[in-house]
């Protein structure tokens, strides 16, 4: 057997254990209740996904759902029958389990041998001596009876086979087979749909023959509108069936109508829209004022337009600096006089309603979702809704309207037939504001609409998905003469991506199209799950559809939801809207977390049921919870109607095709970033007047005068403690000012960075502009500031200009950077946190700059990529030759490696010396530097006679993510530490890091001091980079070797485990591990903590 093998046989015996050891953990409940069975199904049912996920780790196919997972895999692994309907049986019935109250332990002994009966027969054997094996009683759930046809009109399930085109009666067809889940007490079942075209010849593109080839096995679908056949288990499509593919992906309305022109239909404007970068204008300006307008008149049909127009500028006071003041009157003057009285007489005329501005829907039948601009809605009669869509643009003649006008409003109907069923009635209408002739026309749309809507949006997702899965036949079609239809103004992006795709060179395409794909499979597990690397924690695996997939039990297991708020007021000086929580929820929601709200009637899939409420959380503190709606106006009434209210973490798919279109423009042309990124030249460097900073230690004098020395390029890594920003960050800053006339760009990968480094500005009295929001009480600095401050356009914009020192997020910045290239001149760029930024996060920023310097540390925590690292990796030789060989990587890392490894001295540097830890801690993680960290301070060298660093061996709990014994003694040791310390004891005392969400929630269940709870943080370790506690305290609560390996974030090389060097720098003067010595010692990592330790303490 050879050491592959080997090594495979080990992990998969590590799996089993650790598989067999939660179900064991889990039965019997320590609790018998109700609430305690269903918690234990729960953990049963992560049991199952874990398996699952283990089963497919590395399979480049995309699973829109769990479903399509557990059929592929028992396909795959060519299990027996039985296997796969057990299989299936299972993952249907533990969901309805965690809703059930009547739960008893008959049952869930038979889930448990049900799963093993599962596992088993994938081959991860039942061990001897487990209770719930196969055949010691306990029935098998799912290994027989059958499936009983459903007479509903709607079909969900997974394509399993697709037959050829054939003829009958002169109209073509082709059979589609479907794996349909198990609905209520029936199990799954095989059937067969009869799909026909909906008219001879198919020529029509709704035709659902067109939609065969964009069909793929385990694709998910729903069939709506089919009768059934003669026989069991067949169906036929009707002339109103639409077939929705992978409807888990909700494809936005505007994308789908921006397909549609007067020329036809067209796919590929949805590509040409993503792929390039829409040119910015006076005319998109104009829109916004007029959506502004709009809003303001139906909030106040009396309000002073002069009100109205300082309101809508404070929104977009950078756009209106970057063309002037006298343009922006010009546009606001044409504005009032092309559209302003038909608004006026708009908002009088729909007064008389409930009315609600850019409400957001979803529909999971259809795969789509959007924001109306106006929903109208009679108080007497709730089914009548009305719909008025805005549009600013040119009216077509008479009472026409232009067709994707007409395909979004509906899109709109059927989001509203999707959440409200038929019952909805009332009218829809296009308002061309400004229309000299009947501005307010009406529309009917019909099933061909729909059927028209059906084939784009499924058009776009085929799209999507051959991207993602390294099909790159798209791009070629996006030029004159292969693109097909498209209005006139597309010419000119058409031409200038096919001129800019055409013409890079080999190492570039490579590179574009990897980044591309990379980035479309972020999107997509974002999204969906698909290509989501299995085991993170806090994540069902279903990306954004787990808001109407999952159960509140599961996201609670999840930590991703809070589900029990009640509606306190709304307080409209701030545009906030204020939710208090019935009851403390442990959950993952941050301040700046985009998140979605919506009533909650605590059935499965509520948000599909009602308006949902997209914004951000502007304050979470204890049970109050601070909402910022994205809409401009908010419904106080539809807020007091619901007694209970939601939040769940929403995602943000615009940043992701921001991101790919950044991409484009960053190889369109040429500039100094390019000649770096890959790898072109040598760096330059030059002579510099630096003048020695007796503040800083000699290392940080020695890197700052490189960097400063630095033409194009310089990478500055920051190990823990190391001082980075208040050195030299800031000496940097000092630096550039004194010596030179250039501008600086200070950006960071997160806000709690950013305010860092304005604290060291403010702390200087150095003058910058802070984009964005600053902290309550520190945002003199930002744009807001001004406009309250009563400042005109051309004032806002010659304050822009004079300003040397620009602050803000990386993201924050990318949004502006194009405004402010019309009003200020980009030279430096410092750039902080560099290496927990994914590479084509950076590309689309740097071009702007002449020279960039990335600081970071790629021996500390990673950026975020949620899929499997078998999909980043690459062993392509061209990208490989300028050191690529993760796209998952940062580009500082990858740059720093590649200068390190070709001699460039003069172009990259490390700190050396720390000011945080004691030499004691330091020695745990300065093997990760090769030994070069030193202490820079006598406090770090002072001896004492209690150990520093203390390992408490756990006993053997086998509860996954959650060890109640770890969690008792930190309760324990915070008392004593809250006792030691006295008045002393603050929030920078002791800090608890721990890997699982589920460990946070009962290390806190465990503490009955409030002063306690309210002083120490306690969360994971992802959470602690950046910061620093006189005492760390680490529970990791693992009881099995294949849990280690989930804890670990190796380095390229393995030589790093940079969790484990997060977690231990981080305390300044002691550190407590809590942990299963025996399994701790498999990770050679914590083996040498563990060992290292050991000997400190019995040297003293």
């Amino acid at each position: 057997m050879n050491t592959d093998d080997t090594g495979n046989n080990l992990r998969q015996k590590e799996q089993t254990d650790m598989l067999y050891g939660r179900i064991c953990a889990a039965c019997p409940p320590q609790e018998h209740s109700p609430s305690g069975y269903r918690d234990a199904f729960l953990e049963l049912r992560g049991v199952f996904d874990a398996f699952f996920s283990i089963l497919l780790e590395g399979d480049i196919r995309s699973f829109g759902s769990q479903y399509s997972r557990v059929v592929y895999a028992c396909r795959k692994y060519d299990v027996a029958a039985d296997i796969q309907r057990a299989a299936v049986a299972f993952r249907h019935r533990s969901a309805s389990f965690a809703e059930k109250t009547d739960a008893h332990a008959g049952e869930l002994a038979v889930a448990a041998s049900t799963l093993a009966y599962v596992m088993d027969g994938f081959g991860y054997p039942v061990p001897e001596g487990f209770p719930y094996a196969p055949g010691n009683g306990y029935s098998i759930s799912g290994t027989s009876g059958r499936a009983e046809d459903s007479p509903a009109q709607i079909l969900s399930g997974i394509v399993t086979a697709v037959s050829p085109v054939k003829t009958e009666n002169g109209r073509r067809y082709y059979n589609l087979s479907l794996l349909c889940p198990a609905d209520g007490n029936a199990q799954e079942k095989q059937v067969s749909v009869t799909v026909v075209e909906s008219y001879a010849g198919g020529l029509l593109r709704s035709d659902l023959m067109r939609q065969r080839e964009l069909l793929r096995e385990y694709f998910s679908v729903n069939i709506t509108a089919v009768s059934p056949g003669a026989a069991e288990g067949v169906f036929r499509t009707t002339a109103r069936s639409l077939l929705v593919i992978e409807p888990d992906y909700l494809v936005d309305v505007t994308d789908i109508a921006g397909c549609f022109t007067q020329e036809g239909a067209n796919a590929n404007m949805f590509l040409l829209s993503k792929l390039s970068p829409e040119n910015d204008s006076e005319a998109m300006l104009k829109g916004t004022l007029i959506n502004d307008l709009l809003d303001a008149c139906i909030s106040d049909s009396q309000g002073e337009l002069d009100v109205v127009f300082k309101k809508a500028l404070e929104k977009n006071i950078l756009k209106a600096a970057r063309y002037g003041g006298a343009a922006v009157k010009r546009i606001w003057d044409s504005v009032l006089a092309e559209h302003g009285e038909n608004i006026a007489l708009f908002a009088r005329s729909v007064s008389g309603g409930r009315i609600t501005v850019e409400p957001s829907f979803i529909s999971a039948l259809y795969g789509i979702q959007g924001r109306l601009d106006v929903l109208v809605q009679d108080a007497r009669q709730p089914d009548v809704k009305d719909i008025y869509e805005l549009k600013s643009g040119r009216a077509p003649s008479g009472t026409g309207l232009w067709k994707g006008h007409q395909i979004q409003v509906a899109c709109y109907n059927m989001l509203l037939e999707s959440v409200y069923g038929h019952r909805r009635r009332g009218t829809s209408a296009l308002f061309y504001s400004s229309a000299q002739q009947y501005p307010m026309r009406n529309f009917l749309s019909s099933y061909s609409d729909q059927a028209e809507i059906t084939a784009v949006r499924n058009e776009i997702v085929g799209l999507v998905y051959r991207i993602a899965g390294g099909d790159y036949s798209p791009l070629e079609n996006i030029e004159e003469g292969r693109f097909g239809a498209y209005p006139p103004y597309a010419r000119q992006r058409i031409d200038a991506f096919s001129s800019v795709y055409r013409n890079l060179d080999p190492v570039q395409k490579k590179y574009y199209r990897s980044f591309l794909s990379f980035s479309v499979r972020e999107m997509l597990a974002a999204r969906t799950g698909a290509f989501a690397f299995p085991g993170r924690d806090s994540s069902s695996g279903r990306g954004f559809s787990s808001l109407w997939n999952d159960c509140d039990e599961e996201k609670r297991r999840d930590f991703s939801i809070v589900d029990t708020m009640r509606f306190i007021g709304f307080d409209a000086a701030r545009h906030t809207v204020h939710f208090t929580m019935e009851e403390d929820i442990e959950h993952t929601f941050r301040k700046g977390d985009v998140v979605v709200v919506y009533p909650h009637t605590f059935r499965k899939g509520s948000a599909l049921k009602n308006e949902i409420l997209k914004g951000t959380i502007d304050s979470i503190n204890g049970r109050d919870v601070v909402f910022i709606p994205r809409g401009s106006q908010v419904d106080t009434g539809f807020l007091s109607a619901s007694p209970v209210w939601a939040m769940e973490h929403d995602m943000m798919e615009k940043n992701y095709w921001a991101q790919i279109s950044s991409l484009c423009a960053f190889l369109s042309g040429k500039s100094t970033a390019m000649d770096m990124v890959f790898c072109r030249r040598r760096p330059r460097s030059g002579e510099f007047p630096y003048v020695y900073d007796t503040s800083l230690t000699p290392n940080q004098n020695e890197s700052v005068e490189k960097a400063l020395r630095a033409r194009d390029c310089f990478l500055l890594q920051g190990p823990p403690g190391t001082g980075k920003t208040s050195g030299a960050i800031m000496g940097i800053v000092r630096g550039i000012l004194s010596s030179t006339q250039d501008n600086i760009t200070l950006l960071a990968f997160t806000n709690r960075a950013v305010e860092e480094i304005a604290v060291k500005l403010r702390r200087e009295g150095l003058d910058f502009l802070r984009l964005g929001h600053g902290m309550a009480g520190n945002d003199d600095q930002t744009l807001s500031r001004m406009v309250e401050s009563g400042m005109k356009i051309n004032d806002v914009r010659r304050a822009v200009k004079s300003k040397r020192i620009i602050l803000s997020t990386v993201s924050g910045f990318a949004a502006r950077a194009e405004d402010l290239k019309n009003i200020t001149r980009f030279d430096t760029a410092v750039i902080d946190e560099a290496s927990q930024l994914t590479e084509i996060q950076l590309t689309g920023v740097l071009p702007y700059f002449k020279k960039f310097i990335l600081v970071g540390d790629q021996k500390q925590l990673p950026s975020v990529v949620v899929q499997s690292p078998l999909l980043t990796a690459t062993d392509d030789p061209l990208l490989n030759g300028i050191g690529l060989y993760d796209l998952g990587d940062s580009l500082f890392e990858r740059l720093y490696s590649y200068m390190e490894k070709n001699g460039y001295d003069d172009s990259y540097a490390m700190l050396d010396t720390h000011f945080r830890m004691h030499d004691d801690i330091a020695a745990l993680v300065n093997p990760f530097y090769s030994g070069a960290l030193k202490s820079g301070t006598g406090r770090q060298k002072e001896r004492r006679v209690e150990p520093r660093i203390v390992f408490y061996p756990s006993p053997f709990e086998p509860s996954y993510k959650k060890h109640l014994g770890e969690a008792r003694l930190v309760s324990h040791l915070l008392a004593g530490i809250k006792k030691r310390y006295g008045d002393s004891f603050s929030q920078e005392t002791v800090g608890v890091v721990t890997p699982w969400r589920a460990q946070i929630a009962a290390i806190r269940n465990s503490i009955d001091d409030a002063e306690i709870l309210e002083k120490v943080t306690i969360d994971t370790v992802e959470r602690f980079q950046g910061g620093e506690k006189d005492i760390i305290i680490v529970s990791l609560a693992v009881f099995t070797p294949a849990q280690m390996k989930m804890l670990q974030s190796l380095n390229s090389d393995g030589t790093v485990d940079r969790k484990l060097n997060v977690t231990v720098s981080r305390a300044r003067e002691e550190l407590v591990i809590l942990g299963y010595e025996p399994v701790l010692y498999d990770s050679p990592f914590y083996g040498r903590v563990l060992a290292m330790a050991e000997k400190r303490n019995t040297d003293m």
